[in-house]
């Protein structure tokens, strides 16, 4: 199940952690979650999103064009962005979902190696 955290905030329940952005947890663990009442607050507040219908999981194949690209431009994870674009290739295939997808990825490798080579510059000055 898509369950995008739209605040700033690592949200947790029960061993159910939800970090700031999109993340993809079962149908379970979002039961789980959702049962705290402070944690209902969120959802309530639409701070915590379940991409639901009648109370099951969508897939991104659910989703329009925007609102597919809204969470994945949300998404942080590039675990969960290689399942997304596997998930897309099998499913709608839509170009336009595809090349944001790798693009997000693309941006958050490009970020990785440019701390990594921060922190490489920051251990040979020392």
């Amino acid at each position: 199940m898509i369950v995008h955290n739209k605040g700033d905030f690592v949200r947790s329940q029960g061993g159910v952690r939800l970090i700031p952005g999109v993340n993809n947890i079962t149908d379970g663990e979002w039961a789980i979650f959702k049962a705290d009442s402070l944690n209902q607050e969120l959802i309530d507040d639409g701070e915590i999103v379940a991409q639901e219908i009648d109370g099951k999981a969508k897939t991104l194949a659910d989703l329009n064009n925007g609102e597919a690209a809204a969470l994945i431009k949300d998404t942080f994870d590039l675990n969960l962005l290689a399942s997304l674009l596997k998930e897309e290739e099998a499913g709608k295939n839509r170009k336009s979902v595809l090349d944001i997808i790798s693009k997000q990825a693309a941006t958050i490798e490009k970020e990785i190696e440019e701390a990594k080579k921060k922190a490489k510059e920051g251990d040979d000055n020392e």
